[in-house]
């Protein structure tokens, strides 16, 4: 939509920073949450790619004669880390998107406040309902879930490959080059799944456009049926 409401015209999608320039308006607005938020990112995900040296450790005093009993006490303090370091992002990731997706909902209603009579004329309330409730639902997932997922797996991924290349650097050129097979069908599979989504939450918001119309004027329906059966 434009600035007054209106549709804008179809375009072809592509990427853009904007949409996380916007976001980083307020996510910068709690530096706090999103601090301990980013804590808690970056200590599961070393205390995950520490679990593979200690397991590695632990099979190698294995083999020996002697017991060592490091590696295993390595494994619970590793463990105790990143269930607490879990429970950090989870719990601040989930505040911080409350926070946000309420900052969100305030300015959407004042926006839509200053919306001409003729926006409401001429779109569905539905349909606006139908866009607004996903869209938000779908970032709350993204700040709470996706996003310090995807920001945890790339910290492992470099963690990774460091490992890996101070192992076997010709294992990391063979580990990279498959990676193409896996990125490409997650691509072409993604973008149609876009395509497929996009055209599904255009058919919602028909609906619930109609169905808010039906119920919504209900009420004078009746009422006028019950002022002709007075009148026959």
């Amino acid at each position: 939509m434009t600035k007054n409401g209106a549709p804008r015209a179809k375009t072809r999608q592509s990427f853009s920073i904007k949409p996380l320039r916007f976001l980083w308006q307020f996510l910068a607005q709690y530096p706090r949450d999103l601090w301990m938020s980013f804590v808690g990112v970056v200590i599961s995900a070393l205390a995950i790619l520490s679990l593979g040296y200690e397991v590695r450790s632990l099979v190698d005093s294995g083999i020996g004669k002697e017991v060592n009993p490091w590696p295993m006490l390595g494994l619970i303090v590793l463990s105790i880390i990143l269930a607490a370091s879990a429970y950090m992002r989870t719990y601040t990731t989930a505040r911080l998107s409350d926070k946000i997706i309420a900052h969100l909902k305030e300015d959407l209603f004042a926006q839509s406040m200053r919306f001409t009579q003729q926006v409401y004329e001429s779109n569905r309330l539905g349909d606006f309902l139908s866009r607004l409730a996903p869209d938000l639902e779908n970032l709350r997932s993204f700040i709470s879930g996706s996003g310090a997922v995807a920001l945890r797996s790339i910290i492992q991924l470099l963690g990774g490959t460091l490992l890996l290349v101070s192992v076997s650097a010709p294992m990391t050129m063979y580990v990279f080059a498959l990676i193409p097979l896996v990125i490409l069908p997650i691509y072409f599979l993604g973008k149609k799944v876009r395509n497929l989504t996009k055209a599904t939450r255009d058919q919602e918001g028909l609906v619930q456009g109609i169905i808010e119309e039906h119920l919504g004027s209900m009420v004078l329906v009746k009422a006028f049926k019950a002022q002709l059966a007075a009148l026959e």
